[in-house]
């Protein structure tokens, strides 16, 4: 999957003047054994860890969407980093960069490079169970994009639209009950349903075969990275 803008296609305007606050917040799902924690970085960041089991999930946001995620089992251990124009996998010793002008043999190499690794293999059977649940809760769906994310570098070309489309669906119908009210969660409520929009307007300027539409998920990604950030930012309370 890569990450770019194009036209009529760019960054939502989450992260415009946010209201910064100190955020800590915990969620879980016991019966996945599952904890999510968020808390801010003395960069400017948003750090969102999660534990299942001996699985751990670290990631990173920043208020224009970049992220910097670790998923760890154990001694195994894949880092991926997604900004405008790239995402770099990196496993063990060796990193591999998914980008606009990468040759048809790369998206290959890097599913090769990570095949063998059990950290990201329970990390796909957590987020496809959270995505059987259709939890939408800001922690969750902080791994949520994350999954669909790996589940797309993976070879499931669906991943990053489907979820799109599910938060589009449920996120139109939250705000329309309060269109008339100006709370952070509806601005983000407002961006992550745009992000999905111009994404659903993007790869319908592509056939299916199009890898430019890989171009289109990565923007929504970035997008709606963006809009978690800035709504996190904006209230330390968890809303649903």
């Amino acid at each position: 999957m890569l990450v770019t803008t194009m036209g009529g296609v760019g960054m939502a305007s989450a992260a415009e003047a946010p209201v910064f606050k100190k955020v800590a917040q915990v969620a879980a799902r016991p019966e996945l054994g599952l904890t999510v924690a968020v808390s801010s970085t003395a960069d400017g960041g948003l750090l969102l860890s999660a534990t299942a089991g001996d699985l751990s999930f670290r990631k990173v946001v920043y208020a224009d969407g970049h992220y910097q995620a670790q998923i760890e089992q154990a001694r195994d251990r894949v880092a991926i980093a997604g900004s405008e124009g790239r995402i770099t996998v990196t496993y063990g010793s060796k990193s591999l960069t998914l980008s606009a002008d990468q040759d048809e043999q790369q998206p290959s190499r890097v599913r090769a490079l990570l095949v063998s690794s059990p950290a990201l293999r329970l990390f796909r059977r957590l987020t496809a169970e959270l995505e059987a649940s259709g939890d939408t809760s800001p922690e969750v769906l902080g791994l949520r994009v994350t999954g669909a994310v790996v589940s797309q570098i993976d070879g499931d070309d669906g991943a990053v639209r489907r979820l799109g489309r599910e938060l589009r669906m449920k996120f139109s119908a939250g705000f329309k009950k309060a269109r008339l009210r100006a709370s952070c969660y509806d601005a983000y409520q407002d961006l992550v349903v745009r992000a999905a929009a111009q994404m659903e307007q993007c790869m319908g300027q592509f056939s299916v075969w199009n890898p430019m539409r890989q171009v289109c998920a990565g923007v929504w990604t970035l997008q709606v990275e963006s809009a978690w950030f800035s709504f996190l930012s904006c209230s330390a309370i968890p809303l649903k």
